[in-house]
């Protein structure tokens, strides 16, 4: 009597990986610390590659507002008060003597990351300092101060807590005044850092593509 011959669990592996070699790649979002070693075995071949984890890091720009734009403004929820709109070079930017907010997209998942630019726009080329408060979801994370020539331009990022962020697919952001106007704020943006488990499809870090 015969039986049907019992594959092996190489044999099983290297059928499992030759299934997956005909999907789409796929992502899978985890938790690094420090650096990840990640070493993948399909029959023989051996995907390994020990890397920090920036290396392994995806940054994207979730959402853009152009402040100074109308269209791009409303679309963000604009509202505010004692602001004035101007242009400069071809940039439009807003100030404001007391506040203006923005509502902007975000992942739910990973903390965030609000850029915001600005651009001197004292006609009379003084490179006064002013000041503001960066307001995210009620909490205040930064008063900078900004002294910038007629035409120079400065783009400064802060970090949200994750605590502010958790499970939230926009933020509110707030420019409030201090002492003042405002810098003339031309964009904001939120910046995510996505980390990411590469399969064995994927070339080891640092190899050609």
């Amino acid at each position: 009597m015969s039986y049907p011959r019992r594959r092996s669990s190489r044999s099983k592996t290297r059928q499992r990986a030759l299934r997956l070699a005909r999907l789409p790649p796929c992502r899978f979002p985890v938790t690094l610390r420090h650096s990840i070693r990640a070493s993948v075995f399909f029959g023989s071949f051996v995907a390994s590659s020990a890397a920090p984890v920036s290396d392994l890091v995806d940054r994207r720009v979730v959402d853009v507002v152009l402040v100074g734009e109308d269209t791009s403004a409303a679309t963000h929820g604009f509202d505010g008060r004692e602001v004035s709109r101007g242009s400069l070079h071809g940039q439009t930017f807003r100030q404001t003597r007391a506040w203006m907010h923005l509502s902007l997209k975000t992942f739910d998942d990973t903390r965030v990351t609000v850029a915001y630019a600005c651009i001197g726009a004292d006609t009379l080329g003084r490179a006064a300092p002013l000041q503001f408060e960066l307001v995210v979801e009620d909490s205040v994370l930064a008063t900078p101060t900004l002294a910038l020539a007629l035409g120079e331009s400065a783009t400064t990022e802060v970090s949200v807590p994750f605590s502010l962020t958790r499970g939230k697919t926009s933020i509110a952001v707030l420019i409030r005044a201090r002492g003042g106007r405002s810098p003339a704020v031309r964009e904001l943006r939120t910046i995510q850092d996505h980390h990411e488990l590469y399969l064995a499809s994927t070339p080891p870090l640092g190899a050609p593509r």
